[in-house]
């Protein structure tokens, strides 16, 4: 591990370490958002647009967000295949971001 120095100011090694909490240091809201498309889309055969997200699945646990757009569209599976719709969805997200990445916002990154 390589670390920047700043002399003059004493910082010769980390201090600390900051982890992103899913949307502090990356913006990987869009990124969950494709993926729960992906997902519902391809289970569902119908589409799943900006407000099914917002509204269905925003700020939810996986299972409490699929559970919710199941419930919309007057659909009732049962928890095994709720668990393996939540599996694809995570299998999915983690897809995106090995195949294209997320870039941090600006200003948090080390320059």
């Amino acid at each position: 591990m390589t670390f920047i120095t700043n002399d003059g100011f004493g910082f010769d090694r980390p201090r600390g370490y900051l982890f992103d909490v899913d949307g502090v240091v990356t913006p990987t809201a869009a990124v969950h958002q494709r993926a729960w498309k992906l997902m519902f889309e391809d289970a569902l055969g119908a589409p799943f647009t900006e407000d099914d997200y917002l509204r269905f699945v925003d700020g939810k646990a996986r299972v409490d967000g699929i559970t919710a757009v199941l419930a919309s569209r007057g659909l009732d599976l049962d928890p095994a295949e709720i668990e393996r719709m939540a599996t694809t969805k995570n299998e999915l997200f983690l897809q995106v971001v090995a195949d294209e990445g997320v870039a941090p916002y600006l200003g948090t990154q080390l320059s």
